[in-house]
C-alpha cells in the first residue's frame, strides 16, 4: 500500500466531531459534566448521568448537529471508520470522507470524484464563525487528546450537510459535503 496522502482520524469507538477550536473547551467527551452543568441525552455510556458523549451517541444518523457552547458540533462516523477532510476547489465548503473498506487512499479518493450528490441526505445546518475547525473522537475532553485531531479551515458561514453512502467494487466510503450556503 502506498504512503498515505491524508491524514485519517480514528478512534476505539463511538462516533467523531467537528467543531470550532474555540469550543473545545466546552466540550467534555466521556466526563461527567462539571461545575453543576446537567447534559440532556438519552443514550448513556458509562456513567450514571449523561455526558456531552452521550449527546453526540444519541445522533443516529450518518451525521447530525448539536450545540456547543455558542456553536455547534457536528456529528459524523457512528461506523468508527477512519475519517479525513477534502476541501472544495472553489473554497466553498469541502467533504468529510469516511473510509468504509477500499484496498488503497487512491481509491476511496477516485470513489469520491464520482459523487453527484443526487441521492444525498440532509445531515441538518453547520454553522462556522471562526478558525480552525477541529474534527476528533467525541468521546474525547475537547482539552485532553487521547488520539490524533484534524485541524482545516473553512469560510465563516452556514452550511447544509449533505451525506451520501458510495459503494463500488471492493470500495464503500461515506462522504458528508459541507456546501456554503451564505457567509456571515
Amino acid at each position: 500500500m502506498s504512503e498515505f496522502t491524508k491524514t485519517w482520524i480514528t478512534c476505539d469507538g463511538g462516533p467523531l466531531i467537528v467543531m470550532e477550536n474555540r469550543l473545545l473547551p466546552m466540550w467534555e467527551g466521556s466526563d461527567a459534566p462539571s461545575k453543576g452543568r446537567i447534559v440532556e441525552a438519552e443514550s448513556r455510556w458509562g456513567l450514571d448521568v449523561a455526558t456531552d458523549y452521550d449527546r453526540a451517541c444519541d445522533i443516529n444518523d450518518w451525521a447530525g448537529v448539536i450545540q456547543v457552547g455558542d456553536g455547534s458540533g457536528l456529528v459524523i462516523s457512528i461506523e468508527t471508520h477512519a475519517t479525513t477532510w477534502l476541501p472544495a476547489l472553489d473554497d466553498n465548503g469541502g467533504t468529510l470522507i469516511e473510509w468504509g473498506f477500499a484496498e488503497s487512499e487512491m481509491d476511496v479518493l477516485k470513489e469520491v470524484e464520482t459523487w453527484v450528490g443526487s441521492d444525498d441526505i440532509s445531515g441538518g445546518n453547520f454553522e462556522v464563525k471562526s478558525n480552525p475547525l477541529v474534527l476528533f473522537a467525541a468521546a474525547e475532553n475537547g482539552l485532553e487528546p487521547l488520539y490524533e485531531r484534524l485541524e482545516f479551515d473553512l469560510r465563516r458561514g452556514k452550511y447544509s450537510v449533505l451525506s451520501q453512502e458510495l459503494r463500488s467494487g471492493n470500495t464503500y466510503v461515506i462522504c458528508h459535503r459541507l456546501k456554503l450556503e451564505k457567509e456571515i
